[in-house]
């Protein structure tokens, strides 16, 4: 159940990232290599939470909580969201809408984590896996940071394309390592 409601929840998404694709500038300025980083990232972020959901449902047994059936929606909303911000003078809201993804994703994936710890049917994959520690949360939290900062920067340093150029590229090479990540899991 929880793998359909984010696969339905996740097509919406990439319907409303279809729509930018569609307007999205075609002529080469920085303003529109910018939006297409965007998007980018956007479809990286939309495949990102996909493939972590059939990820986790497919190869760990867990039971999910009613919280688990309220967080696709509010995943879906701040996805919404980002698309819906797509262009160079929303760029700030931007980055903050992917770290808020990015944080409620990395809470979620620790929450799920350790349910799928205690049942005995995942003991094969967690006996080879330590759990979780203090430096485990530092690579999220550097990201999330990270996006942040640029976010304040892009507010505050309003005509230099470079510095939203170099935080778009932070994104979309966050992102791209995260599915690595999910492709090394498998």
């Amino acid at each position: 159940m929880l793998l359909t409601l984010m696969s339905i929840i996740q097509a919406l998404a990439l319907e409303f990232l279809w729509d930018a694709v569609r307007t999205a500038e075609r002529a080469w300025s920085w303003s529109a290599a910018l939006v297409w980083l965007q998007i980018i990232a956007n479809m990286l972020g939309i495949l990102q939470v996909w493939v972590f959901y059939t990820g986790v449902a497919m190869r760990f047994r867990w039971v999910p909580e009613t919280r688990d059936l309220m967080l696709p929606f509010l995943i879906g909303i701040l996805e919404f969201t980002m698309i819906d911000l797509t262009g160079s003078a929303h760029l700030p809201f931007w980055f903050w809408t992917l770290a808020s993804v990015y944080a409620v994703a990395a809470w979620d994936a620790q929450n799920v984590f350790v349910r799928a710890r205690k049942d005995a049917d995942n003991q094969e994959y967690f006996s080879r896996v330590s759990r979780a520690g203090l430096s485990d949360l530092i690579q999220p939290a550097l990201v999330i940071l990270g996006l942040v900062a640029f976010g304040v920067a892009v507010l505050f340093i309003t005509d230099a394309p470079w510095l939203s150029f170099a935080g778009l590229l932070f994104a979309v090479g966050n992102l791209g390592r995260q599915i690595e990540l999910g492709r090394r899991f498998w």
